[in-house]
Order: structure tokens, then C-alpha cells, then sequence
């Protein structure tokens, strides 16, 4: 097994104004064997802004196979 994470912010400058952008991860993989791996992860990102149009919040999940040869 292995797990990853990770925290993203970010400012964007418009000169007016100034969004923000954040996104957080969290996985994980298991190893089956040499040539095959099952991987998950989920990403939540949200981005503010003075503009509500441009607003939004998602979740994304994720579930692959990997298969090398």
C-alpha cells in the first residue's frame, strides 16, 4: 500500500480583484503484484471570487486499474 495527499492554494491577481483557488487530495494505491495496481483518490477543489458567476466547488472521485507489461 501506499498513500498520497496533498494542499493546494493559490491567489490569482485580476488587478481589481483577487480570486482563490484551493484544492485538497487524498489517495491511496495497492499493490496487487508486479504488473498490476488498483488506485483511488478524491480532490475536492474550491475557487472564490468577489465575481459569484465565476464561483465553484466540486468533488471528484476516482477509482483506476493499472496494468503494465
Amino acid at each position: 500500500w501506499s498513500v498520497h495527499a496533498g494542499v493546494l492554494w493559490r491567489a490569482i491577481d485580476f488587478g481589481l480583484r483577487t480570486d482563490e483557488y484551493y484544492e485538497t487530495q487524498l489517495g491511496t494505491t495497492y499493490i496487487v503484484n508486479a504488473t498490476t495496481r488498483i488506485v483511488g483518490s478524491f480532490i475536492h477543489r474550491d475557487y472564490g471570487s468577489d465575481l459569484r458567476v465565476n464561483e465553484f466547488k466540486n468533488n471528484v472521485f476516482n477509482l483506476s486499474a493499472q496494468f503494465r507489461y
